[in-house]
This record gives structure tokens, sequence and C-alpha cells, in this order.
């Protein structure tokens, strides 16, 4: 036999495996069809004949048809067989990624293996967990098997998890701080466009930090002023941006906005040094030097000998 015959044999066998299925289901359909016409009217050689033809090829193709059947079968068994396995991973991962966050030693091995197999076949379908395991590599210097993770996560050209969008926009925002090329730029934006609306303060500063490089003040203070917000401290660079800008009055409000912030938070916790100190700093530039020397007084009264307040007091001082 030729090379061509045996080509014409392989290419009809192949035809015929999967032609088989449907041929099965339209001969058995033609039989229920013959079937109920055979049973209304007296049979001919012609109809008999069509019947036989038809139980012929329900024969010929009820094999395929079970073949396709039981492919069909075995295949959604693995398939579900696989995402309960995954599911056990994942839980055993996130468990694992939790005794981490909560400051027990990491069994970065273990982890490693579970990340692994539960992330075999791309990081899509559980991204949140992707995510958590690339911050838990990061942490422990792990940079290049993390770089690969979220950039997966979070391509530069493509839309992705939105969380993880934010994670490389502050990362390139602290790249363009340090004074990286400013071709980044455009990276940044992106990542910053795709993380959607900023929930956070870093996201914040990443858009205040992009609009100061891109010579945007006015949106570089909104910026600003919305991690304010969730930040009192930096009511201080706002100010500073509107004495850069010539805009005296703006910077003097900016200033009152944080001794505001940072009187509702010692209300809340009178003993927080840091806000007390702050408050005694943003009273200092707002021109009241004696509220503040009286804010730091009484945080001593309340903790005396405390190292922090005696060093803002002292610095209060000097700056006379």
């Amino acid at each position: 036999m030729s090379g061509s015959s045996r080509r014409t044999v392989w290419i009809r066998w192949l035809t015929a495996i999967v032609i088989g299925p449907f041929r099965a289901i339209g001969e058995l359909l033609g039989l229920v069809w013959l079937a109920k016409d055979f049973g209304d009217r007296e049979a001919s050689e012609a109809r008999r004949f069509q019947l036989r033809h038809r139980r012929m090829g329900l024969l010929f193709g009820l094999p395929a048809f079970l073949t396709m059947l039981a492919v069909i079968s075995v295949s959604s068994w693995a398939w579900a067989s696989r995402s309960s396995v995954l599911n056990r991973y994942s839980e055993r991962a996130t468990d694992r990624l939790s005794e981490s966050s909560a400051g027990e030693p990491a069994d970065l091995r273990s982890i490693q293996t579970l990340g692994n197999r539960i992330f075999d076949q791309g990081v899509r379908t559980n991204p949140e967990l992707a995510l958590e395991y690339c911050k838990l590599l990061a942490k422990e210097n792990r940079l290049e098997q993390a770089n690969i993770l979220i950039a997966q996560l979070a391509p530069n050209n493509a839309p992705g998890y939105r969380p993880a969008h934010a994670q490389r926009a502050i990362a390139f925002s602290n790249l363009l701080t340090k004074g990286a090329s400013p071709t980044y730029l455009p990276t940044l934006l992106w990542h910053l466009q795709q993380a959607g609306q900023p929930e956070s303060e870093s996201l914040w500063l990443a858009w205040a930090n992009y609009y100061r490089l891109e010579g945007k003040l006015d949106q570089c203070v909104q910026a600003l002023e919305s991690a304010a917000v969730l930040n009192p401290s930096h009511w201080f660079s706002v100010a500073d941006l509107y004495v850069l800008d010539q805009k005296p009055e703006l910077a003097k409000k900016a200033i009152a906005n944080g001794v505001t912030a940072f009187r509702l938070a010692i209300a809340k916790d009178p003993l927080s040094v840091d806000d007390r100190v702050q408050l005694a700093l943003a009273q200092a530039r707002g021109g009241d030097v004696e509220q503040a020397y009286g804010t730091l007084k009484s945080g001593l009264d309340l903790l005396p000998g405390n190292q922090s307040l005696l060093n803002a007091t002292a610095q209060l001082a000097l700056a006379q």
C-alpha cells in the first residue's frame, strides 16, 4: 500500500471516529421518526430497508458515541477533582499566609510548594491569594519571583487585578522619587488608572507624585489633600505647596485643617504622643506658639518624662 493510500485510510478512520457520535444520534432520531410512521401505515420494502439501514448506522456509531460520553464524564470528573484539590491547597496557603501576617515565622518552603501547585495554570483564578503570596516573597527578599508574579497579576499593557495595579503604581512612584528615569511616568499613569478610585493613603500619594513630576501643581495639591484626610500629617505638605505657589492664605487654611484633625485625634486618644507632637507643630506653624507649648505641657502632665514630648519642647524653644 502506497503512502498516499495509507494516509487516505487514516483520514477515513479519523473522520469516522469524529463523526460517529453525531451519526449515532442522527440515526437514533431517524429510527424514532420511522417507527412512528411505520405504525401508521403498511410497511413497504423501501421503509423496511430504511429501518435496517438506520439500525446498522446506529450500531456502527454507537461505540464512538459511548466513547465520547465516557471521555466527557472522565474530563468532568477530573476537572471537579482538580478544583477540589486546588481549593484545599488554597485554604492551606491562606492559613500559612495568615500566620505569617500575624508575626509568626513563615514556612516559606511550604508556602512556595503550595503556591507552585495553585498557580501552575496561572494566577488569575485566585488573584487575591497570589497578591498575598507576592507580598510574602517581597518581604523575604525573593524580589525576582515577586516581580514575575505581580507582573502576571498586573501587566504593563493589559488590565489585570486592581489591587495588584495599585501595588505596582506605588512601587513605580517610589522608583521615580528615588531618581529613576522619567520614561517610567507613562507606566506609572497606566497602573494608577487601572487601580481605580484611590482608597489608600499610599495610592493618593502616588497620584500626587505623578502630578508633581508632570508639573501639574493644582492636581498634586488635590491628591495630597485627599491623602491628608487619611493621614493629617500631609496637611504640612499641602501648606508647603501653597507657599510655593504663592498662596499664603490657602497655606494657613491647610495648617488650620491640620490643627483640627490632630485635635480630633487627641480627643479620641489623649495618650497618643505622635498626634500631640504633630498638633504642637501645626499650632506653631500657624503662629500659636503658646498653644503649642500648652499642648506639649498637657502631654507631659499625662506622661511625665516622655522623651518625645521633651524633645519636641526643646526643639520648639530653639525655633523661637
